[in-house]
């Protein structure tokens, strides 16, 4: 079985840096897992690092697609296990890192891709989206509480599975759960979360001066509106600022709120879905104490 170590958690916490850390101190090489670094277009949107402060450590994950032609969980997962072996062969530490939850959670457990068809999906077409949240509230509310209620697409995808399954994703995953593919040591990096906040101000605030707004009308004479490379925050809300409906004050504001708002449901998420050891990002000395249980772990697994 191949080790693997993994680091998720919230947007904003220095997941990217710690990693590096990590990678250095014990010969790894860094997938990315990121469903909005992986677009070429999307640098100051998905926060990538420099190669400068990559630190010459080696990434994979990050700039393999084009917002065109947007990628699936599923193709993400085949590159990312294939990468994963192609470290392992080079005798260097796979290290997973980012907090897009499912797609870590995907890589490490044998996890089942469920094929709803369209036709299935349509029968939701009539239903509002709140009408849709609280009929998901009855059958599955662990998803429900980690699903926006605006996210349309997810929460029929969760009704459809239901309904066709007989069993409610929550189910799904958790028999899943059982299965790891890897000897996998879990981190989630978390902190305060008024630090938190001030954190995602500082980063938005950086984005914009680095050029946010024209990377992202650029992206979108490439790409439609409508496909899923463009519905990341810090993306999608230019849209109503590019139509003239929104002030680019509103659209700042918009972005920050949200922003916040996805980092309460991904700390929802690991909470419930992801067995990892917790971290505080803004305890160095825990941080640095972590290193001695990986080196530990990493002697344990070649005894």
């Amino acid at each position: 079985m191949i080790q693997v170590l993994v680091l998720g958690g919230m947007t904003a916490t220095g997941k990217s840096e710690l990693a590096i850390q990590w990678a250095l101190a014990f010969n790894g090489e860094i997938i990315s897992v990121d469903s909005v670094g992986i677009y070429r277009q999307l640098n100051i949107a998905s926060a990538k690092l420099s190669p400068a402060q990559q630190q010459g450590v080696v990434h994979h994950g990050i700039d393999v697609a084009d917002i065109s032609t947007p990628w699936s969980v599923k193709e993400f997962v085949d590159y990312a296990r294939q990468k994963i072996d192609e470290i392992q062969q080079r005798n260097k530490l796979p290290i997973l890192v980012g907090g897009s939850g499912l797609y870590l959670k995907a890589i490490l457990y044998d996890y089942e891709f469920e094929k709803e068809s369209e036709a299935a999906e349509g029968m939701w077409d009539l239903y509002t989206n709140a009408q849709l949240h609280a009929l998901l509230m009855e059958v599955d509310p662990q998803q429900a509480a980690i699903i926006h209620p605006n996210n349309r697409k997810r929460v029929m995808r969760a009704l459809t599975i239901a309904k066709q399954h007989k069993l409610t994703k929550s189910e799904i995953i958790a028999k899943q759960k059982q299965a790891l593919r890897y000897d996998a040591l879990i981190f989630v990096l978390d902190g305060d979360r008024k630090l938190l906040h001030e954190r995602i101000e500082k980063r938005v605030d950086t984005m914009l001066a680095q050029g946010l707004q024209a990377e992202v009308k650029r992206a979108s004479q490439i790409a439609s509106w409508t496909q899923s490379s463009m519905a990341a925050i810090g993306v999608k809300e230019w849209q109503a600022y590019f139509n003239e409906t929104a002030t680019l004050e509103a659209t700042i504001e918009t972005i920050k709120t949200k922003t916040r708002q996805f980092s309460k449901r991904q700390r929802t998420w690991f909470k419930h879905q992801f067995d990892g050891i917790w971290l505080d990002f803004n305890d160095s000395e825990a941080l640095e104490a972590t290193k001695q249980r990986i080196k530990s772990w990493i002697v344990n697994f070649q005894e």
